[in-house]
């Protein structure tokens, strides 16, 4: 979530309805067997009146012509049924929502999965691009790079100097904006070591990494901000930072809770988690002024909002049928 010297590099995921249950499945899906049943039956149709008859033998010709009549009682109403076919195929919604925001795993996690859910519910495909760096995402709002209906933002973040919804409000690029969640930030220690608060690193190892990785400016800008004096040991990555506490070459690190969930020691019994609410990042969601969907964008976020408050997902962040 650091944005020092950090290039824009996009990440986009098209989230289409899923197919329901029933024998035809979703309405576009039938329709789009109809229209192929139908182009079929016409081009053997013509198949018969160019080539057809030059191949039958004339005893059947009597036959056929009896059959071609019959055929031509039934070709109006399977017509007709061809053309309602192809009003509800081209009926079908022909736009996408936008999402826009930060790369994030719960973004990319819950936030997702939680959309998909809105996306089979309302037949309405959602695209959510994730920009690595925070004021990446203000750029491409305030250029109207990305013509997104709905942005993810924290409203503002002192240690990172961030403040990405008042930006956008004080440019009337947004209406009101909401809480969406929070990224809590968490110091990972081990269990023998004294620690019970920040003020407890000093004189202690702590590990840190590459400031240019998304994520990795959190342990170093809060030791500068507390004004610690502790050891800085350099991991590779985000998840080196953990595996350097676990193996003991660093007594302490700080971690962006969505991140360390998904590292493979995460679960490991000898490590402890101390919450810092001080540092954790809230982030809002809002309409763009400019969105080309509104009334589908107030549907999304009213969505994501009530989904979130009421805990009504599974731990894949799946949508739960309501009770």
């Amino acid at each position: 979530m650091c944005d020092i010297l950090m290039p824009a590099v996009y990440k986009i995921a098209v989230l289409q309805p899923h197919a329901d249950s029933g024998w035809f499945g979703p309405i576009q899906d039938a329709a789009a067997l109809a229209t192929y049943i139908g182009v079929l039956f016409v081009a053997l149709l013509l198949f018969y009146w160019l080539r057809g008859q030059e191949m039958i033998p004339e005893s059947k010709i009597e036959q056929w012509r009896s059959e071609r009549r019959c055929a031509r009682n039934i070709a109006p109403i399977f017509f007709l049924v061809f053309i309602i076919a192809i009003g509800m195929a081209l009926g079908q919604s022909p736009f996408e929502l936008k999402v826009i925001g930060p790369t994030d795993n719960i973004l990319e996690g819950t936030i997702k999965e939680i959309s998909q859910s809105f996306s089979d519910a309302n037949k309405i495909p959602v695209n959510i691009t994730l920009v690595r760096g925070r004021e990446m995402v203000v750029k491409s709002v305030m250029k109207n790079e990305s013509m997104a209906d709905v942005v993810i933002l924290e409203k503002d973040y002192p240690l990172f100097n961030l403040s990405g919804m008042k930006k956008l409000e004080k440019k009337k690029r947004i209406y009101e904006y909401a809480y969406l969640y929070s990224e809590r930030a968490l110091m990972i220690f081990r269990k023998s070591d004294p620690i019970s608060s920040l003020d407890d690193l000093s004189k202690m190892r702590v590990a840190v990494t590459d400031q240019h990785v998304p994520g990795a400016c959190l342990a170093r800008k809060i030791i500068e901000r507390e004004g610690l004096d502790v050891s800085e040991v350099n991991a590779s990555s985000n998840e080196a930072q953990l595996d350097a506490v676990i193996g003991g070459r660093a007594d302490a690190t700080i971690l962006w809770e969505g991140m360390f969930e998904t590292y493979r020691n995460s679960t490991e019994k000898g490590i402890e988690i101390l919450d810092l609410p001080e540092y954790r990042m809230d982030n809002f969601i809002a309409v763009l002024k400019d969105a080309q969907n509104p009334a589908e964008a107030e549907m999304y976020v009213n969505f994501l909002i009530k989904s979130l408050a009421s805990g009504n997902y599974d731990s894949q962040g799946t949508l739960k049928a309501a009770a």
